[in-house]
């Protein structure tokens, strides 16, 4: 599934807990939160560098072949509420040519 470039993901496992309480005042935690940082997918696409990729002719078109530049990195989906995450593949992928168009993805395969 395609995704905005402002969607968030965990490049390590996002281990959501409950904090503990230090006193006993108070009410008690309830939300889950997280020891690792957060991302958001254009940061890890633009770090990447697509110049240094190698072109990969996919299929000839009515225009001529589609080459494109394409990396995938392991990324992890956490909704910042509950303490299930989900691990998938981050897939970012740059027509190359004049006008590089980059389309971002995350796929369970």
């Amino acid at each position: 599934m395609d995704i905005h470039s402002d969607f968030h993901v965990y490049l390590e496992d996002p281990a959501p807990y409950i904090p503990q309480k230090k006193t006993k005042r108070g009410r008690k935690f309830k939300r889950y939160r997280s020891g690792t940082e957060s991302h958001e997918v254009c940061e890890i696409v633009n770090n990447y560098g697509f110049d240094e990729l190698p072109v990969l002719k996919l299929r000839q078109t009515s225009r001529g072949p589609l080459k494109v530049r394409a990396f995938c990195q392991p990324v992890y989906v956490w909704d910042g509420v509950s303490d299930r995450y989900d691990k998938w593949l981050l897939v970012a992928s740059q027509i190359a040519g004049n006008k590089p168009d980059t389309k971002i993805s995350l796929t369970n395969s």
